[in-house]
């Protein structure tokens, strides 16, 4: 027999609520569970502005399906050559209004990682920082790699910044991995 799941729903002051509903199935070793649950999700809302700095700058877009994609897609502004073995920081020709509290981290797009030579260095994108966002581009490649003004290039992720607060101890606590580093859990 089937049980119904439901997920309890706290109100926070700054979460959005969507009520989704699916069919889900649960199975692994002596276990299967079918059920058809009523799930709200809280997803914490979020306004980022966006400025074109340049009329012919792409806004960031998100894929929207069932269930939506973590990132918003980053477009170039300009159409460059990035020799083999160097890096570049591409226009966007956009600047982002990061709340306070959040963060934007650009990553690499799966299909530009596995599809190019193209690699994306660092990427933290501050609160604070009200100027364009520009993509460091790596190419780890032998050859020049050619930019298209417009491409897709990469992708930015918002999170919530944690509080935290560093402890200066004259001896850290216990674990199991103490000092051991590089290669410690095996290949």
């Amino acid at each position: 027999m089937a049980k119904k799941l439901v997920a309890k729903t706290v109100v926070l002051p700054t979460v959005a609520k969507k009520t989704v509903k699916k069919t889900a199935t649960i199975s692994g070793p002596g276990l299967n569970l079918s059920a058809t649950p009523l799930i709200n999700i809280l997803a914490p809302a979020l306004t980022v502005e966006v400025m074109k700095l340049k009329s012919d700058a792409k806004v960031p877009v998100k894929e929207i399906r069932d269930i939506e994609d973590a990132g918003w897609d980053l477009f170039t502004n300009e159409r460059r050559r990035i020799p083999g073995h160097s890096k570049y920081a591409i226009s966007t020709g956009i600047a982002l209004g990061i709340p306070a509290g959040w963060v934007g981290k650009i990553r690499n797009r799966s299909s530009v990682a596995l599809n190019t030579s193209l690699m994306i260095d660092a990427g933290v994108i501050d609160p604070g920082y009200r100027g364009e966002i520009k993509i460091v581009l790596v190419n780890i490649g032998e050859y020049p790699f050619d930019v298209e003004k417009g491409q897709k290039i990469a992708q930015i992720l918002f999170e919530p910044i944690p509080n935290v607060t560093m402890e200066t101890v004259k001896e850290l606590s216990v674990s199991d991995r103490g000092v051991a580093g590089f290669g410690s859990t095996g290949k």
